[in-house]
């Protein structure tokens, strides 16, 4: 633990490894349950909460709801979180991740890769360390420690031993208070626009919907039916190859020229290429020429949180492959492909992937599910008009969308840079009053090591 002179922070800061801060109780910085210990038939629909990665986002406890038996809750005890604990996600990106547990949780246990720290009151405050863990200067550190292809996963005692710049007591409370003055109005100006986008996500629905049903066109008779004679069809009809990619690539990831597309590539109604997976397939391996798509294929995520999620590959994409959690549908000649993208993504076909649904904590959709998806085909041509009413409804619906996404990253790259401010130390005024760090770490440190050293009282014995 050294007191930082180098110009980085102020005077009064210290330089100290996250695991320095934390309570002195037993069990006060600890993993989640691995393996056998907390398995999918240990959720229930209620009871005790178990916080996970999607529960962790940069500040702010996302409440995603999944819950395990009291009895199960019991026998975790070690892996508790309580309120003013520190929730740090060690999988996905970015991390870490962090925020505080908020008193509303009640009992929850973390789950694996989901660690909780516990801080020492008189050195941290959870807010401050949240704040610390989820700023570009210890983000940084984490980054040349991460390992894992496509997923970014940090372990444990490389989180531990991450520097934290450790201000004092009073100043980290100036610093927090600080922080969540701005964060609100950035806050508010999020979720101002998250508004706009659930409109646009109703529009769109309401105008796939009416697509479906012929209603764009004027040939729909009896009110909100759809065209009498499109007759019903499933997947399997009018498709001629479904498929998903190989489980035996991973060790080909992150070479090659080739890219998987992963479940995160595919947005409803949206291929999404800013994320890229690059693969380096076996020549020989015959599942490399089966899971290659192509323009016009249909992608569909199988498992996972976006299960159900549907695109187009609207163009040639050279040496591009599908991944295990993501199905590939060809459609036949008689199909337009935009069409069966815009059916998929309507009402009509979310509540059928709905209803398939199955796996607590992980849906999944079966392959003979997909199959069976029903789709009321109208003829080409009268496909290709419903796809030209449907896109001209929809392009500025699209514009609109690609502006809250460039507002809300502007905002995030600004919360990030007012955390550089703050943990450069520039944020609010120091005060010379304040207790040094140093100081203060030492002082506890001297503490710490004078209560260990009092010998632990022997219980008595009874007599008998």
């Amino acid at each position: 633990m050294t007191e930082v002179k180098d110009g980085t922070a102020p005077r009064g800061w210290a330089m100290c490894p996250l695991d320095s801060l934390r309570s002195p109780e037993p069990g006060s910085f600890v993993d989640g349950p691995f393996g056998s210990n907390l398995k999918t038939e240990h959720y229930t629909k209620d009871g005790p909460r178990v916080i996970r990665l999607e529960n962790v986002g940069d500040g702010v406890f996302r409440d995603t709801e999944t819950h395990v038996g009291l009895d199960h809750f019991e026998r975790l005890r070690r892996h508790e979180a309580r309120a003013g604990d520190v929730a740090i996600a060690l999988l996905g990106d970015p991390v870490p991740r962090a925020c505080v547990v908020p008193d509303r949780v009640g009992p929850a246990i973390v789950k694996a890769d989901c660690p909780r720290l516990r801080p020492d009151p008189r050195l941290a405050l959870p807010e401050f360390l949240a704040y610390a863990l989820n700023s570009e200067q210890v983000r940084s550190q984490a980054k040349v420690l991460v390992h894992g292809v496509g997923r970014p996963r940090l372990r444990l005692s490389e989180l531990r031993g991450l520097t934290i710049s450790l201000p004092p007591l009073a100043e980290q409370r100036r610093i927090v208070e600080a922080l969540e003055t701005h964060f609100t109005r950035l806050d508010a100006a999020v979720a101002t626009l998250q508004r706009v986008r659930a409109n646009l996500k109703r529009y769109r629905a309401a105008i796939l919907q009416a697509a479906v049903e012929g209603r764009l066109t004027g040939h729909v008779r009896g009110g909100a039916e759809p065209l009498i004679g499109w007759p019903k069809k499933t997947i399997a009809d009018i498709t001629t190859h479904l498929t998903s990619g190989s489980r035996d690539w991973s060790a080909y990831y992150g070479r090659g020229t080739a890219t998987f597309l992963m479940a995160q590539n595919v947005r409803p109604g949206r291929l999404d290429l800013s994320f890229r997976q690059l693969v380096d397939p076996p020549r020989d391996d015959a599942s490399r020429s089966r899971s290659q798509v192509h323009a016009g294929d249909l992608l569909v995520t199988i498992v996972g949180a976006n299960t159900g999620n549907v695109c187009l590959v609207p163009h040639e994409l050279p040496e591009h492959y599908v991944c295990q959690s993501v199905a590939l549908m060809r459609p036949r000649e008689n199909v337009l492909p935009q069409f069966l993208d815009y059916y998929l993504n309507s009402p009509l076909g979310q509540r059928q992937y709905a209803e398939f649904m199955y796996g607590a904590g992980r849906p999944h959709l079966s392959f003979e599910q997909l199959r069976s998806t029903m789709v009321s085909l109208p003829p080409l041509e009268e496909q290709r008009q419903i796809v030209a009413a449907a896109d001209e409804l929809l392009s500025d619906a699209a514009a609109t969308e690609q502006s809250i996404d460039v507002s809300v990253v502007r905002i995030a790259r600004l919360r990030q840079s007012l955390l550089r401010v703050a943990f450069d130390g520039h944020l609010v005024s120091q005060d010379p009053r304040d207790e040094p760090a140093s100081v203060l770490l030492d002082r506890i440190r001297t503490a710490r090591a004078a209560e260990s050293s009092v010998p632990k009282r022997k219980p008595a014995r009874s007599r008998r």
